[in-house]
């Protein structure tokens, strides 16, 4: 018994010590994002949810990943568990609210766009500007 509780630490430790953590994987990925490696940004992202399923800075730079390579409807998702997370992600909506104006849902963009710009995201506006009065 006392064997595999050594054996059990000692795994736990070496995993700790040279597996990354959820920042590094963030940050990794932040790294690829701006090097436009989207698919490996998309690994890191991945990396950091399943360390930390409650982080929603790992699921909304996923989304921005995936938006990046036109996966309009993952970035959606993404965008919307970083909302459940943290409803005050004003960031994660106003992303939202590009990927539904790219597959056509004005209406649901624009919903997302005033709710950014409500909760203080600035860029919103501009966005509300160019594609939510006229429609």
């Amino acid at each position: 018994m006392r064997t595999i509780l050594i054996i059990i630490i000692g795994v736990i430790f070496v995993s700790n010590c040279f597996g990354q953590s959820c920042d590094e994987y963030l940050y990794d990925g932040g790294l690829k994002l701006n090097e436009n490696d989207y698919y490996g940004a998309i690994l890191d992202f991945s990396k950091a949810i399943e360390i930390n399923p409650t982080f929603p800075d790992a699921f909304r730079n996923r989304g921005l990943a995936k938006f990046n390579i036109q996966n309009y409807k993952g970035a959606i998702s993404d965008y919307t568990t970083a909302i459940e997370i943290n409803k005050e992600d004003s960031k994660a909506y106003f992303q939202r609210g590009l990927s539904e104006i790219f597959i056509e849902q004005f209406d649901n963009g624009c919903l997302d766009f005033n709710k950014a710009l409500a909760d203080g995201y600035k860029d919103a506006k501009q966005a509300i500007e160019i594609f939510c009065i006229s429609n």
